[in-house]
């Protein structure tokens, strides 16, 4: 049987499926057969998914609603996830969390930490979540304006008393048959898996820069032929350290190498960009996909000369 109330609730809510995947830790196809009737939600599930769309308020503004709909972006999601856990912060004490050996704390202190070191982004509902629970005005923050708090309190606030604040807040969010809401549900919160070594990192030093032009750009020297025929040994490449990637751009996916000053680097033609992954075509060695947690950046190679 279709499940027309969650037709109408992501068109109430504009939240994209893949977030109520991520809250319900399931495949995106999922939530799809069980929109069409092909795949049946248990009663657990049932209560998750209405708690899930209860973080946008009913009566929620087009402004509002548009804020949430752009949020379906990577690009904006990541850069909003940023803004707010670097507030977040700077804004809360979780020096307490070691000390009470409250998992929930714990948990809680985790997800903030690993999003404002860019190993994982929030979800769109967390986004709203956060935002709602704590007065921020979510079109300002999605528009790229910064955080603006309507109870911003003493400033500085324990999250423990962040996280027992979100606690009751979220009861009275659910409808009767609901799940409360909960941020850190199906949220990843352990450290990136290790390099594939399959994968063709390359170390890059810095070349000497050009006198003549590209002042603008990072020189790299090309130390073997692994990259060949595109980049050969002996070659200088020019990095664009302001542009963004597109499609088809040569890059280079610089490693996150937190034990060496080393810069390490795989390069290629991107394919694209998803939620968890980064595909470039690397010549010859054909198309290698990377885990966003194993990348610190991704930058344009504009040139390369001998």
């Amino acid at each position: 049987m279709a499940q027309k109330w969650m037709e109408t609730e992501f068109e109430r809510t504009r939240l994209p499926k893949s977030a109520l995947a991520g809250y319900l830790g399931v495949d995106n196809g999922a939530i799809t057969r069980v929109i069409k009737g092909e795949r049946a939600l248990s009663i657990a599930e049932e209560a998750l998914t209405r708690g899930f769309f209860s973080v946008i308020p009913h009566g929620a503004g087009e402004p509002y609603k548009e804020a949430v709909l752009r949020l379906r972006t990577t690009k904006v999601k990541d850069a909003v996830s940023l803004t707010l856990a670097s507030w977040m912060l700077a804004t809360t004490d979780f020096s307490a969390d070691l000390a009470c050996g409250d998992p929930d704390a714990e948990a809680f202190s985790a997800i903030v930490v690993n999003v404002a070191e860019k190993r994982y982004s929030f979800r769109a509902d967390q986004i709203v979540a956060l935002s709602r629970v704590l007065e921020i005005d979510l079109p300002d923050l999605v528009a790229g304006n910064g955080v603006h708090s309507r109870n911003l309190g003493t400033g500085i606030e324990s999250s423990i008393a962040r996280l027992a604040k979100f606690e009751a807040t979220t009861i009275h969010w659910a409808p009767p048959g609901a799940a409360p809401y909960k941020l850190d549900r199906a949220f990843e919160v352990s450290s990136p898996r290790t390099s594939d070594t399959r994968l063709n990192w390359i170390v890059l030093p810095p070349a000497t820069p050009d006198p003549d032009g590209l002042t603008q750009c990072t020189p790299y020297l090309i130390l073997d032929n692994s990259n060949a025929p595109r980049f050969e040994k002996g070659q200088t490449i020019y990095i664009d350290e302001f542009s963004e990637p597109r499609r088809g751009d040569y890059v280079a996916i610089f490693q996150v190498s937190p034990r060496t000053d080393a810069k390490k680097a795989l390069l290629g033609k991107l394919l694209y960009e998803g939620r968890d992954t980064v595909a470039v075509n690397s010549g010859r060695r054909g198309k290698n996909e990377i885990e966003r947690g194993q990348i610190s950046s991704m930058r344009r190679v504009v040139y390369c000369k001998f």
